[in-house]
């Protein structure tokens, strides 16, 4: 699945989800339903069994992830090597989404984050 297709993908999750396009820590939440972690449950609704296809699908074909990089204010693919440590800081303070990815922009804006 390519950056667009996948951007596309949780989007339109969070829409039904949560009546946001994009809602923080959506890439936590698909990963945890992709990897069995979670029932394929979020806010209102269920992941369809065709969203859950594409989500395993991508997670056994790439050594990639999505999340919403704060810097650049996009989505971006994150390596395994990135996503894994974050993931399980997630999983121990979902709270912290906001900080997992903000640590470079806070350093590089004198501390002054969102």
């Amino acid at each position: 699945m390519t950056l667009p297709e996948f951007d596309d993908l949780l989007a339109e999750i969070s829409e039904r989800a949560f009546s946001s396009g994009w809602r923080s820590g959506i890439e936590f939440e698909a990963w945890l339903i992709a990897t069995g972690a979670k029932e394929p449950v979020l806010g209102r609704t269920t992941v369809t069994v065709l969203e859950l296809e594409r989500l395993r699908t991508h997670l056994a074909e790439a050594s990639t992830w999505i999340s919403f990089d704060l810097e650049r204010d996009e989505p971006v693919l994150r390596s395994m090597h990135e996503w894994l440590p974050a993931c399980d800081r997630y999983r121990k303070d979902p709270a912290s989404v906001v900080r997992i990815w903000s640590v470079n922009l806070h350093a590089r804006s004198g501390g002054n984050v969102l």
